[in-house]
């Protein structure tokens, strides 16, 4: 082999280029992101390579159902999962320097997981997993106590808004750890987030002082509750321990048959107080909102009456000509701007088989017809026929039997909750939570069914607490709510 020969081997087996090899690398420490936030994930050609031409394309599960295809010099969308719709996208502008890295916006519970970057060179492809880890802090937890165990005070500690499930300790004054008894984890279906109650057993000592420590292994943090028993209520005799036993078995009796009388059929709320001490505001009022509705927003064929009664219509009604109108959905807003606080107001749609109700952001497209998604601003649920859905990407549908006749919207806007309730049967239907909001947001109603009404009003939130009525008396009053409207 002479010389010549000798350099051309060497540099083909130096420089990969000229054989035509190549390699793709991810990150070198697996991202890590909180729910909510956007996260990268690296994947980098070496040597650098342009992608104009090439297929990209990242899966998580399944090759076919891709997280984000981009193929043939352009971004094939419609090929993409439905779970990531609106939510990814590739760096196109350094595609001729060999990034092929994906941004997955609005992280969610369901986001962890192994990724795929595969790229086709045509000759050849390569690919390479990337793992990402999702968290979720959940809120700082809450403690409560049980009654007596067979040494001293049963004590449980709750907190939700969890991914993964958090690592939960106990300890005493002394920051000694104690031992918990039992743990219970539910999971949202919707979120994928975990709701957690630890109990643990304990004793009097020098102090009297327990902490309730929730640890998320992922993102490296945790909560913490405080709470101190008085020594009192650690009995030193039976006669202490019989007359406590009594009375909270009393207790339990109440609260069991309360619950067998309200809660028959589903699985209820609290009431809406209780729900916001949960949020951790019990000390801050709820604004019981009078809606009246804004007729310059109001969809053509839509009929105002009372200032807040509207329904749909065949004709066209007689009314300024207004930029600020619904022109394919047929839809209107409540004058109310919501920038802070926390709202409730009721929607009655006795009579209406039809409907989307809930609450929109200030910048919303109106001139448009559009999906009634959060990612379009939009944050409502709907009855078609004889069903209630949530209006999201899953189209879930609710757990609203019998169909309700007065719906509860409330909006808590700093902690980012838009939550619907049933009053009639004081049910939970639907929670949006994680959000993130920064725009003014307006009460939202749609009907579909022309000639039936639909009603807003300021019902009290401890309507929640009061015994349901039959529905033909709900009818009757939702009759003389509208006066004058034609049934």
């Amino acid at each position: 082999m002479d010389g010549s020969h000798i350099c051309i081997f060497f540099l083909l087996c130096v420089h990969p280029t000229l054989s035509g090899k190549f390699r793709i690398f991810g990150p070198k420490i697996d991202p890590v992101v909180p729910v909510g936030k956007d996260a990268v994930l690296e994947c980098q050609t070496e040597p650098k390579t342009a992608l104009n031409n090439l297929e990209v394309r990242w899966f998580k599960d399944d090759f076919s159902s891709p997280v984000h295809l981009y193929t043939s010099g352009h971004d094939l969308l419609t090929a993409q999962d439905s779970a990531f719709h609106g939510r990814t996208e590739l760096f196109n502008k350094e595609f001729s320097s060999g990034n092929a890295s994906l941004k997955l916006k609005n992280t969610n519970a369901f986001d962890d997981g192994v990724y795929t970057c595969f790229i086709d060179f045509k000759q050849d492809y390569e690919e390479v997993k990337i793992r990402l880890y999702v968290g979720g802090m959940g809120r700082q937890p809450w403690v409560e106590l049980e009654g007596f165990g067979q040494k001293g005070i049963r004590v449980g500690c709750r907190s939700d808004g969890w991914y993964p499930e958090p690592h939960v300790l106990w300890m005493n004054g002394d920051r000694a750890n104690l031992t918990g008894q039992s743990v219970t984890m539910e999971k949202d279906k919707t979120t994928g987030l975990f709701t957690v109650l630890n109990q643990v057993e304990v004793t009097s000592d020098s102090v009297n002082r327990f902490s309730c420590l929730m640890q998320n292994d992922v993102l490296k943090k945790e909560e913490e509750a405080h709470f101190e028993i008085s020594g009192v209520l650690f009995p030193e005799t039976n006669i202490w321990m019989v007359l406590f036993s009594l009375v909270f078995i009393l207790v339990i009796i109440v609260i069991i048959c309360e619950i067998f009388h309200h809660r028959k059929k589903h699985r209820k709320v609290k009431g809406l107080k209780l729900f916001c001490i949960l949020e951790g505001h019990q000390d801050h009022k709820i604004n019981e909102v009078s809606v009246t509705l804004d007729e310059k927003t109001a969809h053509p064929k839509l009929e105002l009456k009372n200032v807040n009664c509207m329904r749909l219509t065949e004709c066209e009604q007689t009314r300024p000509e207004s930029g600020d109108c619904f022109k394919d959905l047929q839809s209107v807003l409540g004058s109310n701007a919501f920038s802070a606080g926390r709202h409730y107001w009721v929607v009655e749609v006795a009579m209406n088989r039809d409907w989307s109700l809930g609450v929109v952001s200030e910048s919303a497209e109106r001139r448009e017809k559009v999906e009634l998604l959060p990612e379009n601003k939009f944050w409502t649920i709907q009855r078609d026929g004889a069903d209630c859905y949530s209006n999201d990407t899953t189209r879930s549908v609710l757990d609203a039997k019998p169909s309700p006749e007065k719906v509860g919207v409330y909006l808590s806007y700093e902690s980012g909750r838009v939550s619907f309730y049933n009053v009639a049967t004081k049910s939970h239907l639907h929670s949006f939570t994680g959000n993130k909001f920064q725009e003014k947001l307006y009460p939202f109603l749609q009907s579909g069914d022309v000639d039936k009404w639909v009603k807003v009003s300021a019902c009290s939130a401890l309507e929640l607490h009061k015994e349901p009525r039959s529905r033909a008396s709900g009818k009757r009053r939702f009759r003389k709510l509208c006066v004058g409207a034609p049934y």
